[in-house]
């Protein structure tokens, strides 16, 4: 689902589609040039999605169930 359209969802909680850890989302910013974005509450090396992947795979150690 893109992320302007789960905004709108006004949910409390989402989750990464890959590791299943919780995500906050972002709305695209034309001031600072950014894409709409889901960051991690907390990092995950083992998500290709977020910004400290180390390159191999493995789910979040705390899922959102």
């Amino acid at each position: 689902m893109p992320i302007e359209s789960a905004l709108r969802l006004q949910d409390e909680k989402f989750r990464c589609p890959e590791c299943l850890g919780q995500v906050r989302l972002h709305r695209a910013s034309t001031e600072k040039e950014l894409a709409a974005h889901g960051e991690h509450f907390s990092k995950n090396p083992g998500c290709s999605l977020g910004d400290h992947f180390n390159g191999e795979k493995s789910p979040h150690p705390k899922p959102l169930n």
